[in-house]
């Protein structure tokens, strides 16, 4: 028996080889299938969906009135009525798939903009329910990147969005991406790890980088290089998040609120969704939808009859019919917010003028 009579076995399975080998690596890739990154974005829309459908089964025998109702409770139970608007966060958890990493088994510069659709979109209709429901929409004008550490294949990491300021046309939001210990047990001062490294493609070691307590300033650390960034971490960070936790990349998005082509002032689309200062009265329970903000009674008069045309026209153009002195949603965001707002302005001055340059 000759040589080749011994290799045609062998020539015989290599087909079914690759046959597996291109069904495993499909598999594998499974989250970059077509339509699965439109299902991530929009799933949050359809779980508002699937929940207001069930609300519709169950008003099915109520009568007309009763129906309006309890549609209208349970939309005003979606809105964030006398939340501080810097105190609200929503978290995006995910892991970084093979589909998502560069030839270095890190999560590829590109994936961090992917993933951060998500979030972005989820955080919009969390912090502006009522916004979305009356046609708006939000346009994203840019976004800017400063990657502190990689993120390895399979890790395990959060996306955090929070609001850092606005002004009359832009908002800016803050994003970090975060990844925790396995064991969470320990308790203690919180910390982030960083790396010398700007690029998430880093070749470091797990221990390499300082370790910065979050309650001292951070100054030379490597984390970011801009002064911006360095303050923004500073102020922003959160302090209710677990030990040891990782700081991979910061991130700040420029949006802007629309309805059709007519630009909403932020203020004008916080201030009906109800975010408010607290009570400054002794004892006073906190603002809620069941004891909402004075603020509250002004969105709810553009609400009259269940109807949001109302509330369509004042977001266009009717805030501007509003006098000075009586333009309640600067008075709902006045005090600590106004102030807040104004340095975390300053602090982004850097940004802008990469903009405008």
């Amino acid at each position: 028996m000759d040589a080749l009579s011994y290799l045609n076995p062998v020539g015989k399975a290599l087909p079914s080889v690759f046959k597996y080998m291109f069904v495993a690596l499909f598999l594998v890739n499974y989250r970059s299938w077509p339509l699965v990154w439109h299902f991530k974005v929009l799933k949050c829309v359809l779980d508002l969906q699937a929940r207001y459908l069930l609300l519709r089964v169950r008003c099915l025998f109520m009568s007309k009135k009763a129906k309006l109702e309890a549609r209208e409770k349970w939309f005003d139970s979606l809105t964030p009525v006398g939340k501080n608007p810097f105190e609200c966060c929503t978290t995006y958890s995910t892991w970084a798939g093979p589909d998502d990493c560069d030839f270095q088994m890190h999560l590829s510069n590109s994936c961090y903009a992917k993933n951060l659709d998500a979030v972005r979109y989820k955080a919009a209709l969390e912090m502006f329910p009522t916004f979305f429901r009356c046609g708006g929409w939000m346009a994203l004008a840019a976004t800017h990147y400063k990657f502190v550490r990689e993120i390895p294949m399979f890790t395990k990491y959060e996306i955090k969005m929070t609001m850092a300021t606005w002004e009359d046309k832009w908002m800016y939001v803050l994003v970090r991406f975060v990844s925790y210990p396995k064991n969470k047990g320990k308790k203690g001062k919180q910390t982030i790890t960083a790396s010398d490294e700007s690029s998430p493609s880093g070749a470091d070691t797990p221990n390499s980088g300082p370790k910065v307590d979050l309650h001292t300033p951070v100054t030379n650390t490597g984390i970011p290089s801009s002064e911006t960034m360095q303050k923004l971490i500073n102020d922003t960070i959160r302090k209710d998040e677990a030990d040891g936790s990782t700081l991979h990349c910061i991130s700040v998005s420029e949006l802007c609120c629309k309805i059709g082509r007519i630009t909403v002032p932020p203020a004008i689309a916080l201030g009906c969704e109800g975010y408010s200062l607290p009570s400054t009265k002794e004892g006073a329970k906190p603002y809620s939808v069941e004891n909402p903000p004075p603020s509250w009674e002004k969105v709810k008069e553009l609400k009259a009859n269940y109807s949001l045309r109302k509330l369509r026209d004042f977001y266009k153009n009717g805030w501007k019919e509003v006098p000075e002195g009586e333009r309640w949603w600067e008075q709902a965001l006045g005090g600590a917010i106004e102030e807040k707002r104004k340095i975390n302005l300053e602090l982004l001055e850097g940004v802008q003028k990469r903009e405008e340059s």
